[in-house]
């Protein structure tokens, strides 16, 4: 009886030690609570969280082929990146994207067309002009169904271009290659909008329109080729005009 109640003794002491340690290794390994951050008016708030980027889309050229929808070879677009809130009016997201563009010529006496394969990856600071309330302590009174922004940033594009005369998006007769040859890099500098639908804690939805203004006039490999218009030796383009081009992306935004 005696050995049966020591048993019982010491079980029970083994289980209390077992649950302290227990208990003293889950507060050592468990996560610290976020760090709070206050605005100027003093309100506490919390950065993130990270969020995964997909995206899918299409793209838009403009430039010296052309500038009109009309003329354009639209194709998909996909783009994947990280976006962290850093506080309820701004976030930080970090870009890689892929687009097809291409257009056909404006002008039916030149004649030309090009197809440019485009790689970006690209750093955005975004501004939300309403804040989203459920970064502040407490949650600020739920979500905000819709959040528009707008945003702006800094990038590089690797782009791989193919001029030739005609009107579809079939190369039958390539020009040679205005820049020896290619892929060849530019820094771009992308703005846009959008707005972002808050569906569950773990999913948004956002739909966004970027513009990349670019640093040079490549990027449809026509800028200071020469040929035959209105029956004279011209320029067929205007080298002293950057080519720029567009996306339209619909993203899932995913908690990580």
């Amino acid at each position: 009886m005696r050995f049966s109640l020591l048993s019982s003794r010491l079980a029970g002491a083994a289980l209390l030690g077992l649950c302290v340690a227990g208990t003293a290794v889950a507060q050592t390994f468990s996560p610290a609570a976020p760090k709070r951050h206050y605005t100027s008016a003093g309100k506490a708030y919390f950065r993130g969280p990270t969020r995964l980027t997909v995206g899918v889309g299409t793209g838009y050229y403009n430039g010296d082929i052309s500038s009109s929808f009309g003329d354009q070879f639209f194709a998909p677009a996909v783009s994947v990146g990280l976006l962290n809130r850093y506080s309820p009016h701004v976030g930080l997201a970090l870009e890689a994207s892929f687009v097809r563009v291409g257009a056909k010529d404006h002008l039916p006496s030149r004649g030309l067309a090009f197809n440019t394969n485009a790689y970006s990856v690209a750093g955005l600071l975004r501004w939300y002009p309403v804040a989203d309330r459920t970064a502040y302590a407490g949650g600020g009174g739920g979500p905000v169904r819709v959040l528009p922004f707008l945003q702006g940033g800094l990038g590089l594009t690797l782009y791989s271009a193919e001029s030739y005369f005609g009107a579809t998006r079939t190369a039958t007769n390539p020009l040679l290659p205005e820049v020896g040859s290619y892929p060849d890099l530019t820094i771009s500098f992308p703005v846009g909008a959008g707005f972002t639908v808050h569906c569950t804690d773990a999913l948004n939805l956002t739909l966004e329109g970027n513009y990349y203004f670019l640093t040079t006039d490549t990027f449809d490999d026509n800028s200071k080729r020469q040929g035959i218009l209105n029956n004279e030796l011209s320029n067929l383009a205007n080298p002293d005009s950057n080519d720029a081009f567009g996306t339209l992306m619909l993203k899932a935004e995913i908690k990580l």
